[in-house]
This record gives C-alpha cells, sequence and structure tokens, in this order.
C-alpha cells in the first residue's frame, strides 16, 4: 500500500512540476490553507517550543538573516 502511496505522490509532483511557476504558488498557498483546516492539539511543551521557534524566527527576520514569506511569494510574483 506504501508503495502505491509514493507512486502516487511521485506523479503528481512531476505533473505540478511541469506546471508554471505562478500557478504552482498558487496551488502551494492552496495546499497550505487546507492544513489551517485540521485542528491539532499540542502540548504544554510543544506550544513552548512553538513559541520559541516563532520568536527566533522574528528575530532572525529582524536582523535580516530571513525573508518574511510574503516577500518571497511577491518577488515570486514579479519575476513570473
Amino acid at each position: 500500500m506504501r508503495y502505491t502511496w509514493t507512486v502516487a505522490i511521485e506523479a503528481v509532483l512531476q505533473q505540478v512540476l511541469s506546471m508554471p511557476a505562478e500557478e504552482r504558488a498558487e496551488l502551494v498557498e492552496h495546499l497550505i490553507d487546507s492544513l489551517d483546516d485540521e485542528e491539532v492539539e499540542l502540548s504544554p511543551e510543544e506550544l513552548a517550543r512553538l513559541d520559541e521557534a516563532i520568536a527566533d524566527a522574528d528575530h532572525a527576520v529582524e536582523r535580516g538573516d530571513l525573508i518574511p514569506a510574503d516577500d518571497v511569494l511577491a518577488q515570486m510574483r514579479q519575476i513570473s
């Protein structure tokens, strides 16, 4: 069963990779949005680690070490 699932994902991936960049970006946005519909319960420890990771990422953006996702997507749209 796992083999069939992997083959199916690979087939879809090959089709998606042949799409224009703008369409792939739109697909990614839809997939990410679909994850928001799922409710996940986190333990207090997991929440603390998540909060720390978010704070670390915010500090990295402030230092210029990371580029915010919205900026990357905007740059991708300008290129394509």
